[in-house]
């Protein structure tokens, strides 16, 4: 009994404080600008699946460098998902300025 409790209790421990930690947004200022980087969010939300030049297809993504949606519509997407394997980032791209950014940035990745 007194190892499973032990056990536990690491257990909660690990728990609250992943949580803790998980709940912290980013910093995604350039260190000299303090301009938001869109760049800086799409690496750190976007290339696990799409890569780092937006052609990745993993998982099932949408290659970005072929896209043609529109800016607005690009916007729709990051912010309620799209299918089974597009989540939604309502939650975790909160601010205005920051979604602009990452747009921003997804539209410079297409080929001309």
């Amino acid at each position: 009994m007194a190892i499973y409790a032990s056990s536990f209790g690491r257990w909660l421990v690990l728990s609250l404080w992943l949580g803790l930690f998980s709940c912290h947004s980013p910093d995604w200022a350039d260190e000299v600008t303090g301009e938001v980087r869109g760049d800086y969010i799409y690496n750190y939300y976007c290339t696990s699946c799409h890569g780092k030049q937006g052609n990745s297809n993993i998982s099932g993504a949408s290659d970005l460098t072929k896209s043609s949606l529109a800016p607005e519509e690009v916007l729709t997407v990051i912010l309620n998902g799209r299918g089974r394997n597009m989540p939604s980032y309502r939650n975790m791209i909160v601010e205005e300025e920051e979604q602009f950014k990452l747009v921003e940035y997804i539209m410079q990745l297409r080929e001309e």
